[in-house]
């Protein structure tokens, strides 16, 4: 990069040797402010410094927080510098399959409005349909929300609810979900896993219903023995081991409808009620621990991923210190607010991201949990989850996949289908995606994404053709996908897939 281009881009990364500070200018390489990534945001006016050149790509939404302030890996250094050297198996990692199922499957329903999952990247849909006038969440098409939408009078749930079941309470789906999870079988669950690619499964203990899908031995001061006596955790657990996979647990720990903030009728209450407190009455605090603690202990999960915040009675530091005592590589994310998180969680969307390693959660649809009403158009298909998984790679992130097993516990067959397609690109082109970094080093060219990994360069072409720049750049013709074809022309190798999904070429 020139000094021009740098004076045109306005700011510079530079990666020092110890691979955890780095230099971030505001002008030129030649006048710098050591510091972490992320001083001086205010002066950046492109994407990423390769957007100084012609061609450049947007990844994202140009808002709150500079693209340039992630962490580069350059000269083949490994992008590590926000995670302890313990946890680097979760930075190599690159993809994992979350699990949501509960009482919420039995209904198993929610509109598939896509506001919610847009608004949390900023972009609203125009509203539209008899239901424009309410809040994208209370028209969320997040099925495992079931029962804070049914409780929202007049949203599309409450009139789904009512024309169906308009004397049962959410509880009573009690007693059809013990009866399914008896003959559940979880094995399946963590083999689907393992044929989509993925290296670690995070199953959901508990969501904001309250309900835990293990046997507690924390006394509930809101709602007594509400968990399932089957240990559908622990079997989980052990099948996904078995399967060569982490496994982590996901807890809600700012949100239990047993205890307080049922209904919500808006993201911005979410926020209002965190603050002051009001999703979290006396008691809640410890009950929330113990449950950590519990499941750190009963578990030893890779990753402890909480959602919608945690109360400070909780003691997260206590948390952070006793999981990090019991799995010293474990990793906790950042929605249990405190500073010694691991890793960031945007979801659905990747704008606003800082230096710190990140994981992008979304569902293979536009819900976490089963939603009958679901269909090819609302769910990603192969060669997009493909394209999903080398773009958030290719930022240096990970990506998390939501299926939602149906009231019988099985994973439909539309989102098992994306994810065995997903694994049998990955079987073929893996060694560009796990334990890779971002090769930003390289000329930009559109619908290329560059990486690096254990010495190894690659392009992953998002393209049915493609002649590299330059022919002495090609480490080997020898296609990694038995799919692309290689013609030698006068300009070069010629490389040719029309799988209809990215292909990968080795460069030197």
């Amino acid at each position: 990069m020139s000094a021009a281009e740098a004076a045109r881009c306005r700011c510079v990364l530079h990666l020092l040797g110890d691979g955890k500070s780095y230099y971030h200018a505001s002008t030129s390489p030649d006048v710098a402010t050591r510091g972490r990534v992320g001083g001086a945001r205010s002066t950046c006016v492109n994407w990423i410094w390769e957007s100084a050149t012609s061609g450049r790509r947007r990844v994202g939404h140009h808002r709150k927080r500079c693209a340039h302030t992630r962490p580069v890996a350059l000269a083949g250094q490994r992008l590590m510098a926000a995670l302890r050297p313990e946890a680097a198996w979760f930075h190599d990692a690159k993809l994992g399959i979350m699990i949501s199922w509960g009482l919420y499957s039995i209904p198993g329903w929610a509109p598939v409005d896509p506001r919610l999952t847009q608004s949390l990247g900023g972009e609203v849909s125009a509203p539209g349909g008899a239901f424009a006038h309410q809040s994208p969440l209370a028209t969320t098409s997040y099925a495992e929300w079931y029962a804070n939408s049914m409780a929202l009078v007049g949203s599309p749930t409450w009139f789904y609810h009512q024309a169906r079941w308009p004397t049962r309470s959410y509880d009573s789906f009690r007693t059809e979900f013990e009866r399914a999870a008896a003959d559940v079988d979880v094995s399946a669950w963590s083999d689907l896993a393992a044929a989509s690619g993925a290296r670690y499964v995070v199953p959901l203990a508990k969501h904001h219903d309250g309900y835990l899908l293990y046997p507690s031995r924390v006394e509930s001061p809101f709602r007594r023995d509400f968990f399932l006596g089957r240990d559908l955790i622990g079997e989980l657990r052990t099948a996904t081991l078995d399967a060569g996979l982490r496994f982590g647990v996901y807890y809600s720990g700012g949100i239990d409808w047993t205890a307080a903030g049922l209904p919500i009728s808006s993201t911005e209450e979410i926020g209002r009620n965190r603050e002051s407190g009001t999703f979290w009455p006396a008691g809640y605090g410890e009950y929330a621990l113990q449950h950590f603690l519990e499941i750190v202990e009963r578990y030893r999960p890779s990753i402890l991923w909480n959602d919608i915040g945690y109360p400070e009675s909780g003691d997260a530091g206590r948390l952070i210190e006793e999981f990090r005592r019991v799995v010293p590589d474990g990793v906790i994310n950042d929605r249990i607010r405190h500073s010694a998180s691991d890793f960031d969680t945007p979801e659905y969307n990747v704008a606003g991201l800082s230096d710190k390693k990140w994981e992008l959660s979304r569902g293979v649809g536009l819900s976490y949990g089963f939603n009958r009403d679901e269909g090819p158009k609302e769910t990603l298909t192969g060669p997009q989850l493909v394209r999903l998984l080398v773009d958030v790679v290719g930022q240096g992130g990970n990506l998390l996949l939501g299926v939602g097993p149906d009231e019988n516990g099985a994973i439909p067959a539309i989102q098992r289908e994306s994810l065995i397609a997903l694994g049998d690109w990955l079987s073929f082109n893996g060694a560009a995606i796990y334990g890779s970094d971002p090769d930003r080093n390289r000329q930009v060219i559109p619908g290329v994404t560059w990486t690096i990994a254990s010495g190894r360069r690659f392009a992953i072409v998002d393209g049915p053709m493609w002649t590299p720049p330059s022919a002495t750049d090609v480490h080997s013709t020898a296609a990694l996908d038995p799919r692309t074809t290689v013609e030698h022309t006068s300009d070069g190798p010629r490389f040719s897939n029309t799988s209809g999904y990215p292909f990968v070429v080795e460069m030197s």
